[in-house]
């Protein structure tokens, strides 16, 4: 009984059949196990590069947000990321805040009190559902974040300065195509 023999169409008996029946099996499981390795890998790799890209980015632009700039109120690195995401979305609830910042509820609470101190933020109940609390931006709130925002495109203007026009392209369509699979996890 040939190893081919068995592999081909030909009639088999059926010893011959449960052994190809077997062979088959191995080797489907066999491939598949290749067929993992490359994507473990890959996912391994994607999980390092992520790593290597946030901490470069907070020491190399996220930084701008810890800079102490004297601008009153003085908002600590969180505050200032909640403010920002209140300045995008419109309007979010605690949880969603919480998420986005990835705080604990007591942790994301004092922010938002301390927010509410300095009049950037306010609690509005939901007229629909009491439970339900929105968090939005102040008029206040919402010129710090303007003043802040402008502070950061020049710094990000002048951190980009040396990169030509043809990266930042590549760079701005890889990232909304990684913002585009990020938000399909």
């Amino acid at each position: 009984m040939s190893f081919y023999r068995i592999l081909s169409i030909e009639a088999l008996t059926e010893r011959e059949e449960l052994v190809r029946i077997l062979i088959v099996r191995i080797l489907t499981i066999f491939l598949g196990v290749l067929s993992l390795k490359p994507t473990e890998t890959k996912m391994a790799e994607m999980n390092r590069l992520f790593r290597e890209f946030i901490a470069l980015y907070h020491q190399k632009l996220g930084i701008c947000l810890q800079a102490d700039d004297q601008q009153e109120p003085r908002c600590n690195k969180n505050q200032k990321r909640a403010l920002f995401i209140l300045h995008e979305k419109g309007r979010v609830t605690p949880s969603e805040l919480g998420r986005a910042l990835d705080l604990q509820k007591a942790t994301l609470t004092s922010l938002v009190d301390s927010l509410a101190a300095h009049n950037l933020v306010r609690r509005e109940p939901d007229p629909a559902d009491r439970r339900k609390t929105w968090l939005e931006l102040t008029e206040a709130g919402s010129e710090y974040v303007r003043m802040k925002k402008a502070a950061y495109d020049r710094y990000f203007a002048g951190r980009f300065a040396a990169v030509s026009e043809a990266e930042i392209e590549e760079s701005l369509l890889s990232l909304k195509r990684l913002v585009d699979i990020m938000g399909k996890l």
